[in-house]
């Protein structure tokens, strides 16, 4: 499926993330779902001021992804790597815990994937609630 890991949790309450998720993952919800879960934990149970990620221009659904998640591009390192014959940008993005808390609000940028994590959640829960329903009728 992929992974999710945090580095430099330092004294100025910053953290960086990296997001890995295997091609066969990538359509589903699971991601998104894991990557909001993450970034509450950091804000939540971290002091943690602001977390940054780092998105490859060749990315462009991580791109979609991290804009649509509310995060600020602060900027970017123009032809920064190699690949797939020609160069390409890094792009630098941040998410404050204000921002993060006003998206989980419904306000502000990042309103719009709280709304969608939040439909996800959702459908998940019945599909859970659904199959343990199923597996408790068998059972009986």
């Amino acid at each position: 499926m992929g992974f999710i890991e945090s580095a430099r949790h330092d004294r100025d309450a910053v953290a960086e993330f990296l997001v890995y998720v295997g091609r066969d993952s990538r359509a589903r919800p699971a991601p998104l779902l894991g990557i909001a879960r993450f970034i509450d934990e950091l804000f939540v149970n971290y002091p943690m001021r602001k977390v940054y990620c780092q998105v490859y221009g060749f990315n462009r659904q991580s791109l979609r992804l991290v804009r649509h998640a509310g995060f600020i591009e602060e900027a970017c390192f123009h032809e920064y790597t190699w690949w797939s014959d020609r160069y390409w940008d890094l792009h630098v993005f941040s998410l404050t815990r204000d921002c993060w808390a006003a998206a989980q609000s419904g306000a502000g940028p990042g309103a719009a994937a709280r709304r969608a994590i939040s439909a996800i959640e959702q459908r998940l829960s019945r599909r859970n609630a659904s199959q343990t329903q199923s597996a408790s009728d068998g059972g009986s």
